[in-house]
């Protein structure tokens, strides 16, 4: 899940965003992931077609079904 906007000089801006994720039984689920927190658009999406949130980073990828999420929040953390 990268967001890698030009900068205009040949390189890319990487942005990281923590994720959290409400589930139905009000459990928390979070990872930071390397994307901006417009990706949730894509997320919305992705759930309504595949039926599953997913979600991953350089060490870990996060798969839950979608009927099992109640909120997704993406908060910008860092820019590269």
């Amino acid at each position: 899940m990268l967001n890698t906007p030009s900068t205009g000089h040949g390189a890319a801006i990487k942005q990281y965003s923590l994720a959290e994720v409400q589930l139905t039984n009000g459990e928390m689920v979070g990872m930071m992931i390397s994307a901006s927190p417009t990706l949730g658009a894509h997320l919305t999406k992705e759930m309504a077609t595949t039926g599953f949130l997913y979600i991953f980073n350089e060490t870990e990828s996060l798969l839950i079904k979608a009927q099992n999420v109640a909120a997704v929040k993406l908060t910008k953390m860092t820019t590269e």
